[in-house]
């Protein structure tokens, strides 16, 4: 009897993005939910160390993205032209 429950039910393995997406709703739901509003002072010296953070991960995206984008020209141009030196 058992084996015929398992034969016919099939689950699937959630994906990395429905997993991720899971976690970014409990996060945001936990963040603005749960937690009481803190009424601290924000220090002037915060808007400029997340200006520097901000400028920090677009530099680093932006390395990423050149990264990326030239080993995929250069996969794409050896697949087209042939493996030549």
């Amino acid at each position: 009897m058992i084996s015929v429950l398992k034969s016919s039910v099939k689950c699937r393995k959630p994906s990395r993005g429905s997993v991720a997406l899971s976690v970014l709703i409990f996060a945001v739901f936990f963040e603005f939910g749960i937690l009481a509003p803190a009424n601290a002072y924000i220090d002037p010296g915060t808007g400029s160390y997340m200006f520097s953070v901000a400028i920090t991960v677009l530099c680093g995206l932006g390395y990423a993205l050149k990264t990326w984008w030239h080993s995929l020209a250069k996969a794409v141009s050896n697949l087209l032209h042939g493996n030549r030196k």
